[in-house]
């Protein structure tokens, strides 16, 4: 861990310019002498992000590694410190994040995202950093906390590694206790800013979202109080391009700049939106990346849309949820507008809305898969998720969820250690269950599904509306896109071509959307060494959609979804094309709406009714309920399901046939069930665990071995009373015997596998003989012996037509008799009719009145 130092960079002005955090230097290089992590609290803008990782490699040389929950936090301080220390990003400080590497391996402080940093430290025996910070870390993704938690492992073995921990919202003095740090405080620059909320809509809602934003931003625009940049909060980049269209005629008449800040802002337009200066005012349209990510000039005005896409445990994975923040994050929004001078913020959302204090870490939000095989290929043993090494330690349930799925996949092996396949699914910047469509596929459909998990990695859609263009330019765009979607039938094909061979001038495509996709399919293919790492150069035809779906079914089996038999009637066809069906997996129900490319189902009269949903979000509705919303349907058959044996086998009533012919055949109709559709039905010659259940049954029906069934019942009958027989008169070994299975069926189905019974073949070799129990070997007694019990202690008496059935007692030494037909209901049996029952009280029953008989 020991690092020569390196001199400094050379400084600029910015070193010299004084920021609330510097008061805290001292202190800071102080304590960074202990052996203890230290956390700094101060507020967004404060300079902690900037200040801290400078102050670390003066102080430690070698290399700093500074981990930002976001990419763009991870460019835009790289390159902002860069510019300030006259240095070229990428050379003495640099970033790395998915996909685009801007460092060297001289790299003083590297910028990296947490995923890139349990990366670079899989395996590491020694962490090659001088020192670690982990910056905004209230944010709580999963990444971070389990970064954590490696590093909290590293230094539990006597390590010596400085190791800093900032937040903005963070309560530092409890966290501090967790860990054992030191805690630092700092206090900001802030002016007052006045809340105002609208009162149209009780809670926040995506409900005609870009309309009140509109109205929001119009208001503020008429307003000559207000002259700094507005900040408008949105959930992400659809939301971003709706209100964007909705505002351009407003902004141009205010002479006013819109910009638009998301994670994927390229560099350039990152230095575009943090520079200070700017010839117009300026309308930032932004994710929560804005909240403490990044630090936006000159804004005094908010418009908080009061919502986030959040992820969380949905439809057997972890997605994205539409929901309102926590009241820290938009008290975080709020003050964005006191930064430089007093400001104001209005919230599209009744003031009587009570929003949860914070938002619980990402741990207890989402499936776990992804943090355990990263934890198990860190070194951090799977026993500790429950440790004091977590700050947060995952939900035990989960925990063991998620080790069971890995297990099946391939990924653990039995003791919870990380397997070559594994090691190979991690190998891939995604996440487990899109890495699992990458490993081990066919080359042809390589390409494919290379371009197709960049677009799942891709957030919003290709296609822009046709709005605010020439009636002759939107018939020439149509026209364009109806040459490139020629023969096409589903959304997801649509997207795949677009990736290989849209232009988004001519096609109306989304350019950032399209540009993110085709860089991270380039990447993937490179990784995975396809035949062609470009996919707009790719000249392989896509694959029939049959055939891909027919893949994903069987490496994707959840993404099967069926349309509900209710929305397959009449009624509902009248309901139009726009209106969202409801579609089902047999866990969840995603609303999915009709598609403009869908073409008619040949099982149908309309659109598809069978298809893998691989993409869906969840919208938060009043209360704690949420609607979930499927996207990117590839439609697929009910036979393909049932061939990739989606659904529950249920097998009907089976059929005995062959009886005259002496051979045996056991035939049932098998309904293959998926979300309560039919997918298949299928004639099937039984076998193993289906064969020996059916059979049972129809030996106990006396269908099968003639009357086996009535002999068996009468057998463990006299088993059961033999178990339970006291001591005193005939002893025999009854506390040795191996019979367990006293239920008849299961009796049976236990013997027949013993029996060795797989295949119908089995069964000729079978006789009355063989299912039924030996009891004198069982219990040590002699055929007359056996023979009195019979007579003595039978499980049916008849007299007369009237049959009662016998339950006896051994220990109270009784015997209770109840009608079995109706002739014994009429009247209990008198007392001279009945057999010797071995001098035991007799008892007769009928509904709810009991008398003794003798």
């Amino acid at each position: 861990m020991t690092a020569s130092r390196v001199p400094p960079p050379p400084q600029s002005s910015f070193m010299h310019t004084q920021l609330p955090v510097d008061v805290l230097k001292p202190d800071v290089l102080r304590e960074l002498e202990c052996a203890r992590p230290l956390v700094v609290t101060a507020p967004t803008g404060s300079g902690k992000s900037t200040r801290l990782p400078i102050w670390l490699a003066e102080r430690f040389g070698a290399r700093v590694l500074v981990v930002e929950p976001r990419r763009i936090a991870c460019r835009s301080l790289a390159t902002f410190l860069s510019s300030q220390l006259g240095a070229p990003v990428g050379t003495d400080i640099g970033y790395r994040v998915r996909f685009d590497d801007c460092s060297q391996a001289d790299t003083r402080i590297l910028f990296v995202t947490p995923g890139v940093a349990l990366r670079m430290l899989h395996d590491c025996a020694d962490i090659p950093f001088s020192a670690i910070m982990l910056d905004e870390f209230h944010e709580r993704g999963w990444e971070t906390d389990l970064l954590l938690a490696a590093l909290r492992e590293h230094l539990s073995r006597g390590c010596r590694l400085p190791l800093v921990i900032t937040s903005a919202t963070i309560e530092a003095s409890s966290l501090a206790t967790t860990l054992e740090a030191v805690a630092l405080e700092a206090s900001g620059r802030q002016f007052p800013v006045h809340i105002s909320h609208c009162d149209d809509v009780p809670l926040p809602s995506p409900d005609r979202l870009e309309e009140r934003v509109a109205t929001a931003v119009r208001n503020v625009l008429r307003d000559a109080r207000d002259e700094g940049d507005i900040l408008v909060f949105l959930p992400g980049m659809r939301e971003i391009d709706a209100c964007r269209s909705a505002l351009r005629g407003d902004a141009a008449r205010h002479n006013c700049e819109m910009i638009r800040v998301h994670g994927s802002l390229p560099t350039d337009k990152i230095a575009r939106a943090l520079s200070a200066t700017s010839a117009q005012r300026r309308i930032f349209l932004a994710t929560n990346v804005a909240e403490t990510s990044l630090t936006l000039p000159n804004v005094t005005v908010v418009i908080d849309s009061g919502l986030a896409r959040t992820r969380m445990h949905r439809a057997g994975r972890s997605s994205l949820v539409l929901t309102s923040v926590a009241r820290s994050s938009m008290d975080q929004r709020a003050g964005r507008a006191g930064r430089v001078a007093p400001g104001r913020c209005v919230r599209l959302w009744a003031s009587r809305f009570q929003p949860q204090d914070t938002t619980p870490p990402e741990v207890l939000r989402i499936e776990l898969d992804d943090v355990l095989l990263n934890a198990a290929a860190m070194g951090v043993p799977l026993h500790s998720q429950g440790t004091s090494h977590w700050v947060t330690p995952p939900p035990e349930f989960a925990v063991s969820s998620a080790v069971e799925r890995l297990r099946m996949l391939g990924a653990l092996d039995d003791h919870g250690a990380i397997s070559p396949f594994g090691r190979r699914l991690l190998a891939l910047p995604v996440s487990v269950h899109e890495a699992r469509l990458l490993v081990d596929v066919p080359m042809r459909l390589l390409g494919t599904l290379c371009d197709l998990v960049a677009r799942l990695q891709t957030r919003g859609p290709f296609f822009l509306p046709d709005t605010g263009s020439a009636q002759r330019k939107r018939d020439e765009r149509e026209a364009e896109r109806a040459r490139l979607l020629e023969g096409c039938g589903d959304e997801v094909m649509a997207d795949l071509r677009c990736i290989r061979g849209g232009v988004p001038g001519a096609h109306g495509l989304h350019r950032t959307a399209l540009d993110n996709a085709r860089r991270l399919s380039s990447s993937l293919r490179g990784l995975l060494k396809a035949s062609e790492t470009d996919p707009v150069r790719d000249r392989t035809s896509l694959p029939p959609p049959s055939e891909l779906a027919s893949f994903l079914l069987t490496r994707w089996p959840e993404a099967g979804f069926v349309l509900r038999r209710r929305a397959q009637g009449k009624g509902h066809r009248k309901g139009g094309r726009g209106r969202g069906r409801p579609w089902g997996n047999g866990e969840v129900e995603l609303l999915v709406t009709p598609h403009p490319l869908w073409k008619q189902d040949a099982e149908s009269r309309e659109g598809p009714i069978a298809g893998l949903i691989l993409d869906h979000e969840w919208i938060g509705a009043q209360g704690t309920g949420v609607q979930g919303v499927g996207r990117l349907l590839l439609p697929c058959t009910y036979a393909q399901m049932a061939r990739a044996g989606l659904g529950e086998r249920i097998i009907d009533p089976p059929r005995v046939e062959g009886k005259r012919q002496g051979r045996v055949r056991i035939v049932a109709n098998v309904r293959h069930v998926h979300a309560g559709v039919t997918l298949a039905v299928e004639e099937e010659l039984l076998t193993g665990t289906a064969l020996r259940s059916c059979i049972a049954d129809l030996i106990l029906a006396n269908r099968f071995l003639g009357q086996a069934g009535e002999r068996l019942l009468d057998e463990l009958h006299l088993a059961a009373i033999l178990k339970e027989w006291p001591d005193a008169g005939v002893v025999f070994k009854k506390d040795s015997s191996s019979l367990h299975a006293m239920d008849p069926h299961a009796f049976l189905a236990e013997t027949l596998e013993r029996l060795g019974v797989e295949t119908q073949e089995d069964l000729q070799l079978v006789d009355e003989e063989d299912i039924l129990p030996d009891l004198a070997m069982e219990f040590g007694l002699t055929p007359a012996q056996l023979a009195e019990f019979r007579k003595d202690l039978p499980r049916q008496w008849t007299f007369q037509g009237a049959v009662y059935t016998c339950e006896v007692s051994p220990r109270a030494r009784t015997v209770l008799l109840t009608p079995a037909n109706k002739a014994a209901a009429k009247a209990p049996p008198q007392a001279w009719t009945l057999p010797p029952f071995r001098s035991f009280t007799v008892k007769y029953r009928k509904a709810s009145r009991t008398v003794t008989l003798r």
